[in-house]
């Protein structure tokens, strides 16, 4: 959780103060060089980090999300796409490259969002809704939406 945006002293720059769920992810209670600049609310002396606002990834919309999954340029928890990666396991977990035959065809088809009844978007750091009308314009087919691993702040 964020809890604080701005200078540190003795810093350069802008810094985010942040409050981890998993409290030995800090190193922090929200102070620095005596200066306390938030208070952690779990009152745990390494619940806080202060992170430059340049390494911080604020996330991206449902539709940017769409964009880049049904393009293929990410994979799901924003793994790199590399085509020469489809395979499928056997049953003694062997792994068996598969050939994709019509595969530009498929990708076409996959492309052409406006055409989506279902969209499987996990974990691609989805942190807002965006413009409704321009998503409901976007996707006018779309009545499912899997969004697992992702930490969308209102909707």
């Amino acid at each position: 959780t964020v809890r604080y945006v701005g200078p540190v002293s003795g810093q350069e720059g802008t810094w985010v103060g942040v409050e981890w769920d998993d409290v030995s992810r800090g190193k922090h209670d929200g102070s620095t060089g005596g200066v306390r600049y938030f208070d952690c609310k779990s009152g745990c002396p390494t619940a806080g980090s202060f992170v430059r606002i340049e390494r911080v990834n604020f996330g991206v919309s449902v539709l940017e999300a769409l964009r880049a999954r049904y393009n293929n340029e990410t994979a799901e928890y924003g793994a790199e796409v590399n085509e020469d990666e489809l395979y499928v396991h056997t049953s003694r977990k062997r792994r068996v490259k598969v050939q994709l035959v019509g595969e530009e065809k498929i990708s076409q088809k996959q492309r052409q969002i406006h055409t989506l009844e279902s969209a499987r978007l996990v974990g691609l750091d989805i942190s807002t809704v965006g413009d409704p009308g321009e998503l409901s314009g976007a996707v006018p087919a779309l009545n499912e939406l899997d969004v697992t691993g992702n930490l969308v702040a209102f909707w």
